[in-house]
């Protein structure tokens, strides 16, 4: 949260930078060649060396959804982490996902969703036409292979997304609350105060090892164990939707 903070601060500290430059004066060679290698560190720390767990919780799922509704980012490190324990878990896959990879996670028993990513999310602006652009390619190859894709979960939630995903006969998942925990340190904190029945929690990495993503997944049971939420495979979760 802090470094987000920062990112966003230096952001808005280069666009008030480029604005003074246009309307006033520019400034000092010295001061722009620092803000700009500053603010390539910045991004570069950002993509490049944090190595951490995330967490986006949604507390309270669609009306009528009962357990905890575990999502993974189609990372290795946190499958391989969530089958060691054999926990239900849901994969987001991606809208261009192969066939074989599709058929690979089924064969080791994950639940499939798909996730829209930043290279779908303009469908979300340009209503149903888009949306179905978007998918349909996957539906189709999912369908060839009987895989069952029941679900999307976007990065917006959005009646007209809800919508436009119904009619191609999938559900939404759109959540009601959503807090974000980051880095894993405070995941385990905040955990036993935020799951509760009927919840969906998504974990994502960023350039995590593996110890990272088993600690995460280990951290997610107890806090379900103390909670008594029980975790939920996505095709039942759906169906008490």
């Amino acid at each position: 949260m802090i470094f987000r903070a920062l990112f966003f601060l230096a952001t808005l500290f280069a666009l008030a930078l480029a604005a003074w430059s246009l309307l006033a004066e520019p400034p000092p060679l010295p001061v722009a060649t620092l803000g700009f290698f500053a603010y390539l560190a910045l991004v570069y720390f950002a993509l490049f060396v944090r190595r951490d767990i995330f967490a986006d919780g949604w507390v309270s799922g669609p009306a009528g959804a009962r357990g905890l509704l575990l999502v993974l980012e189609d990372d290795p490190s946190l499958l391989a982490a969530a089958e060691a324990r054999t926990l239900p878990a849901t994969v987001l896959v991606a809208s261009d996902a192969t066939t074989e990879h599709l058929k690979a996670l089924r064969d080791r028993g994950f639940s499939l969703a798909i996730g829209i990513g930043p290279r779908d999310r303009l469908g979300l602006f340009q209503g149903p036409t888009a949306v179905r652009e978007a998918l349909e390619p996957i539906l189709t190859r999912a369908e060839a292979a009987e895989i069952p894709l029941e679900a999307v979960l976007p990065p917006l939630a959005t009646p007209a997304l809800g919508r436009a995903v119904a009619k191609l006969g999938l559900v939404a998942l759109l959540p009601r609350y959503v807090f974000e925990v980051q880095p894993r340190r405070r995941l385990k904190k905040r955990l036993p105060s935020l799951l509760r029945d009927g919840c969906i929690l998504q974990l994502r990495t960023h350039i995590s090892p593996r110890s990272a993503s088993e600690g995460a997944i280990a951290d997610v049971v107890e806090a379900a164990a103390t909670k008594q939420v029980p975790f939920a495979r996505l095709e039942e979760w759906i169906a008490k939707v």
